[in-house]
């Protein structure tokens, strides 16, 4: 074609935003609003099942809620950029998937209600806890101290930010700053700051998985998959080791799809020896079920959701509970001795009291009823 320069033509630079923020902000209005495409919606509806879990004081008129996320797009032309938008769900019980979609993303815009003020804090706090940096610092948001300590840490749970008390790196943030980066800090050196806070949540999981592993091979029963469970915990062990560009080369999905498939070998083995009926509650959605003095020991709770779920009583020893999300859940008198994957995030979330049983290694929350 006469005057056409192929190398003059240029595609537009792909800009990833979350657009994030509590629950009922505006998220999935905004999208729909600025996407020059037909947005991608998850919504449900808000049933009973969320009565005393979703907080409708101030947005009493929503009925529906997304469940995994918004996705729009704005092309802007002048600039030579596309915005692609992800918008968060705002429930709690679903912030576990930030961490995801925050991958990869140059910022975030972040929603907060004004009539609600106070339920903007922990997802503005999210970003500060990754590291994100802020063209004007929030109101409401100067937590960080020049020692990298959480400026409220001490207070965090009375002032409303339950979330944050419950987060553990798994010794991840030691690991990326004085091994995958020699040391350095992202506020001393700012040119590592980009790939440290994309490594970290690479080393997290990792170190989450090594922590699975090593319990599992303290499990007498689970002898027969020790062997392979010491290979893959030795190699992912050396992984953490590594430099930035091996870490987020990783296929961190292969390796947690290969350790979960020892784990729940390890779990089957030690749980044989219980008596009586196993129950099989994987994945099960348990959310403000009324479990008291339920008799699940043994049980597979591995993925369950048990939010908000009335747990008091409940006989839960040697029960499988890797990744059972266990906010709010009441397990006050409840019996875990010899739980298996429980993780202190796991208890803190939770609700319980003196007369809790709990893993002689794990500490008692200190919010517990005495």
């Amino acid at each position: 074609m006469p005057g056409y320069d192929p190398a003059a033509r240029q595609e537009p630079a792909p800009v990833k935003i979350l657009v994030a923020g509590g629950f009922g902000v505006g998220k999935t209005t905004l999208v729909e609003a600025v996407s020059e495409i037909e947005p991608l919606r998850t919504e449900e509806r808000l049933t009973a099942a969320g009565a005393g879990v979703d907080d409708l004081d101030g947005v009493e008129a929503k009925t529906a809620t997304t469940v995994a996320m918004d996705f729009g797009r704005i092309t802007l032309g002048d600039a030579g950029v596309v915005l692609y938008l992800f918008g968060t769900p705002g429930q709690e019980r679903f912030w576990f998937m930030w961490d995801d979609l925050l991958s990869g993303a140059l910022g975030a815009v972040v929603l907060v209600d004004t009539r609600r003020l106070d339920r903007g804090f922990p997802a503005v706090d999210f970003f500060v806890v990754v590291g994100a940096n802020f063209l004007r610092e929030p109101v409401g948001s100067t937590h960080g101290c020049a020692d990298f300590r959480c400026g409220v840490h001490s207070r965090l749970r009375e002032r409303g930010y339950q979330g944050c008390t419950v987060f553990d790196c798994f010794g991840a943030g030691q690991k990326v700053s004085q091994v995958t980066f020699g040391g350095r800090d992202w506020r001393s050196a700012p040119e590592s700051a980009g790939a440290m806070f994309a490594v970290f949540p690479v080393v997290r999981q990792l170190h989450e998985l090594l922590r699975y592993a090593a319990e599992a091979l303290d499990l007498p029963a689970a002898r027969p998959v020790h062997r392979e469970l010491r290979r893959r915990h030795d190699e992912i062990d050396a992984l953490t080791r590594g430099g930035a560009a091996e870490l987020l080369a990783a296929d961190v999905a292969a390796l947690r799809a290969e350790v979960n498939a020892l784990l729940l070998r390890a779990s089957e083995l030690a749980r044989a020896s219980v008596p009586g009926r196993r129950r099989d509650h994987r994945g099960a959605d348990l959310m403000g079920a009324r479990l008291r003095g339920a008799k699940l020991r043994g049980a597979s709770l591995r993925g369950a959701y048990l939010i908000a779920a009335d747990l008091a009583g409940a006989d839960l020893r040697e029960a499988d509970l890797i990744g059972a999300d266990l906010r709010d859940a009441d397990l006050s008198g409840a019996d875990l001795t010899g739980a298996l994957f429980l993780t202190q995030p796991q208890l803190t979330a939770a609700r319980g009291d003196g007369a809790t049983r709990i893993p002689a290694t794990l500490r008692r929350p200190g919010h517990w009823r005495p």
